[in-house]
């Protein structure tokens, strides 16, 4: 009994100290909350960034304990009229979980590995899950997801799978949410629905899937010419797939970045794991990219990335030490193409390597076998791009990451990096351009001097810009990171108006309150309206 009353104190007292660092009206809905929320001006500094040049500082950061915890802020928000957004692990690039209302953390505790079933080849985790921690706990099973590489290890499954992430390995083993096999998501009226093959909806979802069907039929005309017209492309919502039924459902929501409900948790298909890997590094410059991309991919090649070697310099020393013997040889190209061939038997992949080699050679393209340290040192390049240029720009330049990870035609991919550097070195820019050229995902980062174009006008004209370049070259925006909100505003322009129209609606639809992160994805907010970042 006593231990019980001592018990009963401490846990009064814990609830006390963090009811007295809260305003009173965040403090009645801790109350009612396992898990934790922040007022604190240190989280929410940290939680009003990203990776994207924007800052939006929320009122407040929730580290939800359990979906019961979330239906709570959902409630709450709905009642208090705050907008949410849900962030994995801040790696987002387009202000996607940013929020002027409330920012709900899933990776703090929501975060478990829930099974593994080596019979039917799936992982089952929470969203806020590290991609990490679910391949080291595959891997003791012999298994992996394979479009999965080491640089998307810092990801959430969640964000991966809300914004459809393209990694190195998307041209071999496709997109990441065809590895989905089925998702649990928490919808605006706080009810939790699992959706699989084979599974009826109900309640909640069921009224979304009687409203959702009719609209598709209305605007099928518009939806299959934009596929008969433009690339593959994760902008917009996944419409795309007329097929009536559950994966249709799934599909919508995979790369919706949680503007039409939030993801708890996920399950995705696993293949054998193949344990040895060996690596190629290719010198080439904007007119070679297209060609030794194909001959990485004639000779499977499983993960393909560039790097651009301007930045090599500017990395930390090791990274510079460990890439000086590549960077010697590198002559006049500005990139490095740097492909990875993976298998179960080591001979047969240095016979793989060896076939590449001798083809690359008869391009005349130059190439150098990777050692494990230089491989992991230009993936350290290529994966803090902007990083390295917001240490190069000091306090004055900021990175712009408007366009990464836009889609570009594999046979345009030359002209359109031509065109970019061209423009560049013609104004005076500072910029990156890597990517993953075998799925036509590249990535133009540059530095904005904030301070000399205080009013954005020249931010803008060097968007529009690329912009143009991307339409002229018959490309998408927004390839593998989502629209986010910086991307949203020219996302659209790539849609007709009826296009357009079926995103708002769906978005009514599902979200009749506007409360999952209104500014992207149909609901017009420009980015002007946002303030740059100054950390």
């Amino acid at each position: 009994m006593l231990v019980l009353c001592i018990t009963t104190v401490k846990a009064s007292m814990t609830t006390d100290s963090r009811l007295a660092t809260l305003p009173p009206l965040f403090a009645e809905l801790q109350k009612i909350l396992l898990g934790d929320i922040s007022c604190a001006q240190d989280d929410l500094t940290t939680w009003s960034v990203d990776q994207s040049e924007i800052t939006v500082k929320p009122r407040a950061v929730v580290f939800p304990k359990s979906v019961r915890d979330i239906k709570h802020v959902l409630a709450f928000a709905k009642e208090h009229g705050m907008p949410i957004s849900v962030s994995g692990n801040n790696q987002g690039t387009g202000g996607g979980a940013l929020s002027s209302g409330i920012v709900i953390c899933m990776h703090r505790y929501l975060n478990s590995v829930s099974s593994v079933d080596i019979h039917n080849h799936t992982v089952t985790a929470e969203a806020g899950a590290l991609v990490e921690h679910i391949r080291e706990r595959l891997h003791g099973w012999g298994m992996d997801i394979p479009v999965f590489t080491n640089k998307e290890h810092t990801c959430t499954i969640g964000g991966a799978v809300s914004t459809n992430i393209s990694t190195a390995a998307t041209a071999t083993h496709g997109d990441v949410g065809s590895w989905v096999k089925s998702i649990t998501v928490l919808l605006d009226n706080g009810e939790e629905h699992h959706i699989a093959d084979g599974i009826a909806p109900s309640g909640r979802l069921l009224e979304i899937y009687m409203s959702l069907f009719p609209l598709l039929q209305h605007h099928t005309k518009a939806i299959q010419k934009f596929q008969e017209e433009h690339i593959d492309t994760t902008s917009g919502f996944n419409v795309w797939n007329q097929a009536i039924g559950s994966r249709q459902l799934m599909d919508i929501f995979i790369g919706s970045e949680g503007t039409l409900g939030i993801l708890t948790s996920i399950t995705l298909r696993t293949s054998p794991r193949k344990p040895m890997s060996i690596s190629c590094a290719a010198y080439i410059d904007a007119n070679t990219i297209e060609a030794a991309t194909k001959l990485y991919k004639q000779h499977h090649t499983d993960e393909l990335f560039l790097v651009d070697t301007s930045l090599v310099s500017y990395a930390d020393p090791t990274t510079v030490t460990a890439l000086a013997p590549i960077m010697e040889e590198k002559e006049a190209n500005r990139y490095i193409l740097v492909g990875t061939q993976i298998g179960t038997n080591e001979h047969t992949i240095k016979l793989l390597q060896k076939e590449l080699v001798h083809s690359l050679r008869e391009h005349t393209i130059l190439s150098h076998p990777c050692t494990e340290l230089e491989l992991h040192s230009l993936s350290r390049v290529a994966s803090h791009a902007r990083d390295i240029l917001a240490l190069y720009g000091q306090n004055y330049l900021t990175p712009i990451m408007t366009y990464e990870s836009c889609t570009i035609p594999e046979e345009r991919i030359s002209a359109y990096i031509q065109s970019i550097e061209t423009y560049f070195k013609a104004e005076g820019i500072i910029g990156s351009i890597q990517g993953y050229p075998g799925s036509g995902h590249v990535s133009v980062i540059f530095l904005h001097d904030r301070q000399g174009d205080a009013t954005g006008v020249k931010l803008h004209t060097i968007q529009d810009y690329i912009h143009s370049c991307i339409t002229q070259h018959k490309g998408s925006v927004t390839g593998g990171n989502g629209d986010g909100v910086t991307r949203t505003d020219y996302a659209k322009l790539h849609f007709s108006q009826p296009l357009q129209t079926l995103f708002g609606e769906l978005r009514r639809i599902c979200d009749p309150h506007a409360l999952f992160a209104p500014a992207k994805k149909g609901y017009s907010t420009s980015t002007a309206k946002y303030q740059l970042r100054t950390h």
